[in-house]
């Protein structure tokens, strides 16, 4: 009942806000009209992150005793990241690559008065390092037909040590663990189709400028679409190009669309409401993204995923009768081989209404096959004493479809509604040997309905809401060790959340 009061109160907000606003655009140019002229656009940021935590906790308990517990920790990241988007005629693609280094110091001391359980002084430290990248590649022709390359990799090594010290010591305990993971997965889709998608919000941005501008008295004229273009063409190219100084880049790009506005002859004075409307605009020019048009295409995507693990433990035992312990190692290795082919089918539909709304659908399909190879050993004094494998076949179903429908009334403000649904199925077909153990997802399904609204205070400063109704089920079939039957489940969730919050960004 709960759920379905939430559900009802956003259904409701969303009608009364969007029935709240006017639908029809008071000028004729339709955003489709624009097509976006020849840009590189280039950028290359840093992101660098550091916190630290310190904790003190105090317990008392009857059944237990009591204990404190102290904790430590540092977290630091660094995160360079290149992306690179280019756009012409025969061409549409983007590039991006980044690398991301962190590492997590944690140190937790307890000390406790109780019989049960004894001091300890816990050293957690982790090192991670990764590697990412994602190409997308359009050749067209002359009627819009492409066909498309992308490279998508991401490449991940994890090393982690923990170490553990008891006060007095209860035997056997673990006092070191050294562990590693590494894992790489490559996808290559390859597809054909038909159609193009352009961003239009420079063509919105040109006809929120020459609107206020003409409001103030600040042309001499009632500009029409022929100028609405020639400035979003000018938008596109100078916000395309790349500056070091933040202040020479709005100097330049003020100055450069002051000159177009008076050699087209639309500039009527230059007081202070003309550069003043003409900066509060610009300050927002980087605002939502708008698009028009539509894309189907269809397509093979192979793909590799390798994963290696390590953890070695180290032990202490006590021996009888001898002063001196025994020192040993158990060692956990797992290697993951898997090798995939999608066939795959897209579509997606990008409509601006108007100057003010806009509706985007995006529908795909597929079907996958995987096959898996798992193999575990387990080391105790360097000796092999146990190990398993797993072979698996998986051919897998897909669909997924979301609609959204955009409200823009200002270079400010955005609303957004969607709706989204997906399913998967996973046909298992593997080697179900008594040694074999696997976890694996049979059937998922998610769907939900969702509102999303932001407001710029500021160029700096921004106010976001989220309203969200999120559910998805699934059913999964479980081995965890050899010693145990198939456990088949099924799980149903339902999520709401509401979110409201304030971003401000530095640079």
């Amino acid at each position: 009942m709960r759920n379905q009061r939430f559900i009802t109160t956003l259904l409701a907000v969303v009608i009364v806000l969007f029935a709240g606003f006017e639908i029809q655009a008071q000028n004729d140019f339709k955003l489709s009209d624009y097509k976006n002229p020849e840009y590189n656009y280039r950028l290359l940021d840093f992101d660098f992150n550091m916190d630290g935590r310190s904790q003190f906790n105090e317990t008392k308990a009857d059944n237990i005793g009591d204990f404190q517990t102290n904790i430590a920790a540092f977290n630091g990241m660094l995160n360079p990241r290149y992306y690179a988007k280019r756009n012409n005629n025969t061409f549409q693609g983007f590039q991006s690559i980044s690398l991301n280094i962190s590492t997590d110091l944690n140190r937790i001391k307890t000390n406790q008065n109780s019989p049960f359980y004894n001091d300890r002084i816990n050293k957690d430290k982790r090192l991670a390092m990764g590697f990412q990248g994602h190409s997308v590649n359009r050749f067209y022709n002359s009627t819009k037909k492409f066909i498309e390359i992308g490279v998508s990799f991401d490449a991940l090594t994890q090393y982690r040590s923990k170490n553990w010290e008891y006060d007095p010591a209860t035997y056997p305990f673990n006092y070191k663990t050294r562990a590693e993971n590494s894992n790489l997965i490559v996808s290559v889709p390859v597809k054909l189709g038909k159609g193009r998608i352009e961003e239009v919000q420079d063509a919105r941005l040109s006809v929120y400028i020459l609107e206020d501008l003409e409001k103030s008295g600040d042309l001499s004229r009632s500009p029409d679409s022929e100028d609405i273009l020639e400035l979003a063409y000018f938008i596109t190219k100078i916000k395309n190009k790349r500056y070091f100084d933040h202040r020479l880049q709005k100097i330049s790009e003020i100055t450069a669309l002051d000159s177009l506005l008076e050699s087209s002859g639309l500039k009527a004075k230059s007081g202070a409401s003309y550069f003043t409307l003409l900066n509060d605009n610009w300050n927002y020019s980087n605002g939502p993204v708008r698009e028009s048009g539509s894309r189907f295409s269809f397509g093979l995507a192979p793909s590799v995923d390798l994963n290696r693990d390590k953890q070695k433990i180290h032990r202490y035992d006590s021996i009888p009768n001898q002063s001196i312990l025994d020192d040993y190692t158990r060692e956990d290795k797992y290697h993951r081989n898997a090798f995939g082919l999608g066939i795959l089918a897209e579509y997606s539909l990008q409509i601006p209404v108007n100057l003010y709304w806009q509706h985007s659908t995006d529908i795909s399909a597929g079907y996958a096959i995987n096959n898996t190879n798992e193999k575990t050993e387990y080391f105790e004094r360097e000796i092999l004493i146990d190990e398993f494998s797993n072979d698996s076949y998986s051919p897998n179903l897909s669909f997924a479809a979301s609609h959204s429908i955009g409200y823009y009334p200002n270079s400010r403000t955005s609303i957004r509604m969607n709706a989204f649904f997906s399913i998967r199925n996973n046909f298992l077909n593997f080697d179900k040997n008594d040694n074999a153990t696997y976890d694996l997802v049979k059937f998922l399904m998610t769907s939900g309905i969702g509102l999303t609204a932001n407001y710029y205070v500021s160029p700096q400063l921004r106010v976001n809401i989220n309203l969200h109704s999120n559910y998805y089920s699934y059913n999964r079939r479980n081995k965890s060790d050899a010693s145990t039957n198939e456990v088949e489940e099924t799980n149903i969730n339902f999520q709401n959340y509401i979110s409201a919050g304030l971003t401000y960004s530095i640079f």
